[in-house]
């Protein structure tokens, strides 16, 4: 099951919580004359959320280069019902993972990403 494609490239599914996708309202609270607060709804977008433990080179390069670069991104996404979606997004929250290495002596060690998380927030109302 694919989980998540930003500009063309897939990434590892994700479990346990670490994926999220959910529907954010856009709008403005107001204070109104007689001192109660209401919400002024303006639309709704797509936010997704994914860590993911470890990466490897290529994903992390793609992902770093796409998601720091300050330009929207294509995402392919998949919907809590099962069903998939795809628009444009800006990254809102960065990765800043740490370089971890496998345990294992001499070539068999491994350097690995580590500790991944972003949020990704949709440009187009739904």
């Amino acid at each position: 099951m694919v989980q998540l494609v930003i500009n063309g490239t897939t990434y590892p599914e994700t479990s346990k919580d670490r994926y999220k996708v959910w529907i954010e309202d856009l709008g403005q609270m107001m204070r109104m004359a007689g001192g109660n607060l209401v919400f002024e709804k303006r639309g709704q977008i797509y936010c997704i959320s994914y860590e993911y433990d470890y990466m490897d080179d290529f994903h992390m390069n793609k992902l770093l280069a796409d998601l720091r670069s300050g330009n929207e991104v294509q995402v392919g996404f998949l919907l809590p019902d099962g069903s998939s979606s795809s628009g444009q997004f800006r990254c809102t929250s960065f990765p800043s993972p740490t370089f971890a290495f496998s345990k294992g002596f001499g070539e068999d060690t491994k350097g690995y990403w580590h500790g991944i998380s972003f949020k990704l927030e949709g440009v187009e109302t739904i």
